[in-house]
């Protein structure tokens, strides 16, 4: 604007200049007659790129450029390219001036590599029993561990196991304190900073990176569970560029020199824009295909084959290109509203842009700048800036150098950087909790394979196939994984062979598809046909639309919870109030997490259930009380009945828990046998229960 001008060393500059480049031993051939030939291409663009970072940093240099009466600030200066892959050149020209710049650009940061490899991460972290997923992050391009460096890992089970736990950390650490501090730390302990900055264009990738990161953490706030953000990143590069937030940026674009592709600059304006590569506009496909309009105006595609086609397809497919780079090349000058640079010289390919062939009207495809050499090539800048010398100049650019490189705050914002004072206070005691976090000071839950080490378990009973199947960790997964994808109403036992063989490669269990394999299928045959007490279903009758598979949720805890404050609601219920006993978590406020092996519905009434894999000596009713109190899962029940209980108030209008909330069910898989009642524990919650609990981690305390 006219109220705004632009002064250097006080004075206006001419809006639209054209620098000199020049041909030298550095940057050309000499030919035969002792002249300079063309100026090699990649040596003018950096030579262009230098000149403009010079220029940029003599403007910021305090009191060299004024605009309104203020400091010209690094914001205020973009510089324009014609792609991507234009912008090394600039960005190492200005960080060799010690001037942080930005790149903008019509992409999407969700369609770079680094979102599909940070979504195969972030996979990893949740599921790091899986080994196959944990080998793929592992050589992937964000952790870049080799062949033989993953290969030895597998051989050397000390070597693996402590990646598998710090894995196992980065989850449990996301559960219980969110998104950003688990990153955070896996970024930091796997070097992956480093790593990239390693490559070719490492600067990039990693400003890729931290950007998705800080969209996932804003994601976060409204998707709190680790599944869940991962399924938003996957819709997100699905629909990459949707959204303009999406767009790459460099940390921030606030106080930076922007370098912008001309695409992503239409509409833009900036006080100081520079062109450096005019002469490099990229002339477009040389080779067939052609795409082109007819002289009616269609749209064709020459893809060859037709010789008296041949010559106007590629005629009108010059002259197309030819157009878009005039557009493009007015776009780019039009963008300034104070100064314009463009750099010009005789360079390798020049004559084919869109700017040569405005001075050198000629054949589009070689323009008439050829056989110039480099007094004439100006020439016709010179008639323009002769004709209007307040609007245009052709000039040497000045070798306007910063003596050294600027101080941060004079090249981001030209003062020195101010600390802020921060007031607010920092909420010590939210977190997000769990079952297992109460009982055992642990993270957050992950999908419950059964908490029991294999060590505590009982040993397999002699003479009983099902009691020799695997123990541990990855057979519970297993077996969760399995349930989760069954129809129970439509299992046929060929059918789960082959499930079974599938999951026992995933997890590591290669007995399962050899003399474990039919224990296994009798197992889950036993665990389907089981009536189930006060429900009077077995899980084989339920169809899909009546269950729900590891429902996972988070429920607000807006009261500091504390073991004493359990053990005061549960007082009054005698078959439960020894479900807080022995807990010595500290209090807290803030989330609930955890997931549900099943929700089920049957007969108007919501059922809750909860699959154990555990070895026990005895699956009668008082060894299955042994096991449900040695491990805490009561208190898991009421955990996973109050989830319940809050989430059928918030979808049944009519909701009452004396009428719709059934049972909760353990099953504990190896030792359920139809028409026995063995392997079950079984307790409806009290609908006073259910009430207390609600309101004490509501916030108030039940009468």
């Amino acid at each position: 604007a006219d109220d705004e001008p632009l002064l250097l060393d006080g004075a206006e500059p001419v809006p639209l200049q054209f620098w000199r480049l020049h041909a030298h031993e550095g940057n050309a051939s000499l030919k035969k007659d002792g002249t300079f030939g063309s100026i090699r291409v990649g040596d003018a663009r950096i030579e262009a790129a230098a000149q403009v970072a010079g220029h940029i940093a003599a403007l910021l240099q305090p009191g060299r450029a004024t605009l309104g009466g203020e400091p010209l600030q690094a914001r205020d200066i973009a510089i324009l390219v014609r792609r991507h892959k234009d912008t090394p050149y600039i960005r190492e020209a200005l960080r060799q001036r010690g001037i942080n710049s930005v790149t903008l650009t019509e992409e999407s940061v969700f369609s770079t590599e680094e979102a599909a490899s940070l979504q195969h991460l972030l996979q990893a972290v949740i599921d790091c029993e899986d080994e196959g997923l944990l080998r793929y992050a592992l050589a992937d391009r964000l952790l870049g561990r080799t062949a033989r460096e993953i290969d030895a890992l597998l051989r050397d089970d000390d070597a693996w196991e402590p990646v598998q736990q710090r894995f196992f950390g980065y989850r449990e650490l996301w559960r219980e304190r969110g998104f950003i501090p688990a990153f955070q730390k896996l970024f930091r302990e796997e070097g992956i900073a480093q790593r990239l900055l390693t490559e070719e264009d490492g600067e990039r990738r990693l400003a890729n990176l931290l950007q998705l990161m800080e969209l996932l953490q804003q994601a976060a706030r409204t998707r709190p569970g680790m599944e869940e953000l991962v399924r938003w990143l996957a819709d997100e590069r699905e629909l990459a560029g949707k959204y303009e937030e999406a767009k790459l940026r460099l940390e921030s674009d606030e106080g930076l020199v922007k370098i912008v592709t001309l695409h992503a600059s239409k509409g833009l304006e900036y006080p100081v824009v520079y062109i450096p590569f005019p002469f490099a506009d990229d002339v477009g496909r040389k080779e067939k295909p052609w795409f082109y309009h007819d002289a009616q105006g269609r749209p064709c595609l020459y893809l060859g084959g037709d010789e008296a086609l041949e010559a106007e397809a590629e005629q009108r497919a010059g002259e197309e290109s030819l157009a878009e780079r005039l557009r493009l090349l007015y776009v780019a000058v039009t963008r300034a509203a104070r100064l314009c640079v463009l750099s010009w010289g005789k360079v390798n390919g020049a004559g084919k842009s869109a700017l040569a062939w405005l001075l050198y009207p000629g054949d589009p495809g070689a323009a008439g700048m050829k056989d110039l050499d480099e007094q004439a090539l100006f020439e016709p800048l010179e008639r323009l800036s002769a004709e209007a010398p307040e609007a245009i100049e052709v000039r040497d650019p000045s070798p306007a150098t910063s003596p050294e490189p600027l101080a941060a705050g004079e090249r981001e914002r030209g003062s020195p950087p101010r600390v802020r004072h921060f007031s607010a206070v920092i909420e010590r005691n939210w977190r997000v909790s769990s079952y297992s976090a109460l009982v055992r000071g642990g993270g957050s839950d992950q999908p419950d394979f059964d908490a029991a080490p294999a060590e505590r378990e009982s040993p397999a009973l002699p003479g009983d196939p099902i009691q020799a199947l695997p123990a541990g960790s990855d057979f519970g997964l297993l077996t969760h994984k399995l349930l989760e994808e069954l129809d129970f109403s439509r299992v046929e036992d060929e059918a789960l062979r082959e499930q079974i063989r599938r999951l026992s490669r995933r997890y590591g269990l290669s007995t399962l598809r050899e003399q474990g394999l039919e224990p296994m299928v009798e197992m889950i045959g036993n665990l389907l046909d089981t009536i189930l007490p006060q429900a009077g279903i077995s899980l084989r009758q339920l169809g899909s639309e009546e269950r729900l598979d590891e429902m996972e949720f988070h429920f607000s805890v807006a009261a500091v919870a504390a073991p004493q404050m359990l053990q005061r609601i549960l007082q009054p219920f005698p078959h439960w109030k020894q479900a807080a006993d022995h807990l010595n978590f500290a209090a807290f406020r803030g989330l609930m997490h955890g997931y549900i092996d099943l929700v089920f519905r049957h007969g108007g009434r919501y059922y809750l259930a909860d699959y154990k894999s555990n070895r026990l000596d005895d699956y009668g009713p008082e060894g299955v009380e042994e096991a449900m109190a040695a491990h805490h899962y009561p208190l898991q029940a009421l955990i996973y009945s109050l989830a319940l209980h809050r989430h059928l108030c918030q979808k049944l209008a009519d909701y009452d828990p004396g009428r719709h909330f059934g049972s909760v069910f353990y099953l504990f898989t190896r030792g359920m046998r139809p028409g026995t009642g063995r392997g079950i524990w079984f307790r409806r919650p009290e609908p006073e229960l259910l009430e207390a609990l609600d309101q004490a981690f509501g916030g108030g305390l039940p009468a």
